[in-house]
């Protein structure tokens, strides 16, 4: 670059090249920053803006219609905005999941650890359920096969099985990972010898789990697991969602005495809060 170009641009006799093309945009700069903070602002709060509503911003802004690709151009001059396609959330969750809820969440944990003088990973665990269609859901996978060009419809046969299954996930935060739990629907009992990576199996009529087998879950499957990786006294603690079936009395009283904290969730924010929500089954979900 030229030594006089370095010193025009310094000393502000050469503007920038979107700063130089400002006068034949629809908004100015300070307008165009003012419509992204709103974009953003929008978008945080799960109610994004599409390209029809960001254009009626600009319009009543400006008071001059958009053309018709100026939100792509718009887009380009903020690499911060993304155009992309949004995931379905409950209201409910949109409502629950907000600073304050998260912020008192994080602070009970925080004096929980301090209570005891710091909890070590090897007692921090969570726990989750999730239920899942032997036929793989009704969901498209987005995968692609083959098939002749020359045909213009093309299909591929898909499972019709719905039955139900529920997968029990527990996962301590010193990266050890507990034997999964199944729950099947009343049937045949399937062949499992040889199999040591399951931590129990259970059955009811719909597939979902229930108080008794959580309760048997609890008391068989994770305490003997759990006090097998206690590293000193300080109690344990189980972080999970507030099912009735996770808060139910028999399982306060066993906790109690076995030295373990239920710690659950806020309402309607596991989406965002549980780990295994987030890294294990989404993922699953999103696959399966």
């Amino acid at each position: 670059v030229a030594h006089q170009t370095l010193h025009d641009r310094a000393t502000g006799l050469h503007k920038p090249q979107q700063d130089g093309q400002a006068v034949n945009q629809l908004l100015t700069t300070t307008e165009e920053k003012v419509l992204m903070d709103w974009t953003r602002h929008h978008a945080m709060e799960a109610n994004p803006l599409n390209p029809r509503k960001l254009c009626m911003y600009a319009y009543a802004i400006s008071g001059k219609k958009p053309g018709r690709n100026w939100h792509y151009c718009y887009g380009a001059r903020n690499p911060v905005l993304k155009l992309k396609k949004p995931q379905s959330l409950d209201p409910k969750r949109a409502m629950n999941f907000n600073k304050h809820t998260v912020q008192d969440y994080f602070e009970k944990q925080r004096q929980i650890n301090e209570t005891f003088n710091g909890i070590p990973p090897e007692h921090k665990w969570n726990m989750d359920e999730k239920g899942i269609q032997m036929g793989g859901g009704r969901k498209n996978s987005g995968s692609k096969f083959y098939f002749d060009r020359t045909k213009k419809d093309v299909y591929r046969v898909s499972s019709d099985n719905l039955e139900l299954i529920t997968v029990i996930e527990c996962i301590l935060a010193a990266g050890i990972c507990m034997k999964p739990s199944f729950i099947l629907k009343d049937g045949p009992f399937p062949d499992v010898r040889g199999l040591e990576s399951i931590g129990s199996i259970s059955r009811t009529p719909n597939g979902w789990t229930d108080h008794d087998i959580c309760e048997r879950w609890f008391s068989d499957v994770f305490i003997p697991e759990a006090s097998s990786r206690r590293v000193n006294n300080k109690p344990i603690v189980l972080t999970l969602d507030g099912h009735s079936s996770h808060e139910q009395p028999a399982i306060q009283k066993i906790a109690y005495n076995n030295n373990i904290i239920i710690f659950c969730f806020p309402s309607k924010t596991t989406h965002k809060l549980q780990p295994l929500d987030v890294i294990v089954f989404s993922p699953v979900q999103r696959k399966w």
